[in-house]
């Protein structure tokens, strides 16, 4: 079985610690897939692309009661 190759080459930006990182990845997967990467600087995962819809992200905290005090 032939896989394909990486033989792309993408460049990001971190939104957590601002690292600026290179990295390769599968041309089929970035362009009909999901595809992770992982930060050189937070060693963080970072969704790169997710054009089939695997991953569900939610805010959780525009939900949050403004008027909870805390207590039980």
């Amino acid at each position: 079985m032939k896989l394909p190759r990486r033989n792309m080459i993408v460049q990001f930006t971190c939104n957590s610690c601002g690292g600026r990182t290179q990295r390769r990845v599968n041309r089929v997967a970035y362009e009909r897939g999901t595809v992770f990467v992982q930060c050189a600087g937070c060693m963080k995962n970072h969704k790169l692309v997710d054009n089939l819809g695997l991953v569900v992200e939610y805010d959780l905290r525009e939900n949050l009661d403004t008027d909870f005090d805390g207590t039980l």
